[in-house]
C-alpha cells in the first residue's frame, strides 16, 4: 500500500469506523516482521490495535482463515491469543 501518512491515518480511521472503535487516529506506526501484509500499530484517544492490511495477491479470504485458526488456537487456552476484533474485505469497507 502506496499511502503517505494522511492517506494511511485516513485510511485506518475507516477501517476502526467500521469495526464501531473511536476512528480518530492519533498515531499509527508501521510494524515489521512480515512479507506479505502490511502491519500497523494503531492508536485512537483510547486504545491501541494492531491493523492488518492485504497488500498481495493473496485470496480476499486469508483473514478470516486466520481468524478461525486464533479462535481455534484461543479455545485450547494454553496460550496467549491475540483477541481478533473484525475481519472485513475491501467491499465490505467500502459498503
Amino acid at each position: 500500500m502506496n499511502k503517505n501518512s494522511s492517506g494511511i491515518n485516513n485510511f485506518l480511521s475507516q477501517i476502526l469506523q467500521s469495526l464501531s472503535l473511536d476512528s480518530v487516529v492519533v498515531e499509527a506506526i508501521p510494524l515489521s516482521g512480515g512479507d506479505i501484509h502490511d502491519v500497523y500499530l494503531v492508536a485512537n484517544e483510547s486504545s491501541r490495535y494492531v491493523v492488518k492490511v492485504n497488500t498481495s495477491e493473496m485470496p480476499g479470504d486469508v483473514f478470516r482463515l486466520e481468524s478461525d485458526g486464533l479462535n481455534a488456537l484461543k479455545v485450547v487456552g494454553e496460550l496467549r491469543v491475540p483477541e481478533v476484533i473484525g475481519v472485513m474485505s475491501e467491499e465490505e469497507l467500502s459498503a
